[in-house]
C-alpha cells in the first residue's frame, strides 16, 4: 500500500472538525440574533440555552480534535466523544427550536431536511468504511 493510501485510510473515517466549525458558525449567528432582544419567550430561552451549551463543546472538538487525531487514532474516549455528541445534538436541537419559533412549518422542514441529511451521511459513512481504500 502506498503512503498516500495509508494516510487516507488512517484519516478517512475520523470525525472531521469541519462539522464543528459549521455548527459553531451557525450557532453564533443565531446567538447574536437572540442577544439583541430584550425580552425572550420560553422557546427562545430554550434555544439560546442549547446553542450556548454547544459553543464550548464544539470549540473543544476543534481544539482538542487535531491533537487526538495524531495521538489516539480511532480510540474512543467517553469524556471527549460525549462532549462532541452533546455539542452536536444541542446545536441541532437549538436550531430546530429556533426555526420552530419562526413558524412550526419552518421547524418541521428543517427537522426533516436534517434527518434526511443524517441518513445520507450514515449511508455514505457506512459504505466508505466497508469499502477497502486503494481498490477501485
Amino acid at each position: 500500500m502506498s503512503n498516500d493510501a495509508k494516510e487516507l485510510s488512517e484519516t478517512s473515517h475520523e470525525r472531521s472538525p469541519f462539522f464543528a466549525v459549521a455548527f459553531l458558525g451557525v450557532d453564533l449567528i443565531f446567538i447574536q440574533g437572540f442577544i439583541s432582544q430584550i425580552n425572550l419567550d420560553v422557546l427562545e430561552i430554550i434555544s439560546m440555552s442549547l446553542l450556548s451549551l454547544s459553543v464550548p463543546l464544539l470549540s473543544l472538538w476543534i481544539i482538542v480534535g487535531r491533537r487526538r487525531k495524531k495521538e489516539f487514532k480511532d480510540t474512543f474516549s467517553w469524556g471527549y466523544d460525549s462532549c462532541v455528541i452533546v455539542g452536536e445534538l444541542s446545536s441541532v436541537a437549538g436550531l430546530v427550536i429556533a426555526f420552530w419559533h419562526l413558524h412550526w412549518i419552518v421547524g418541521v422542514s428543517f427537522l426533516i431536511a436534517g434527518i434526511y441529511a443524517l441518513i445520507i451521511f450514515i449511508i455514505e459513512y457506512a459504505s466508505n468504511k466497508l469499502k477497502p481504500i486503494g481498490k477501485g
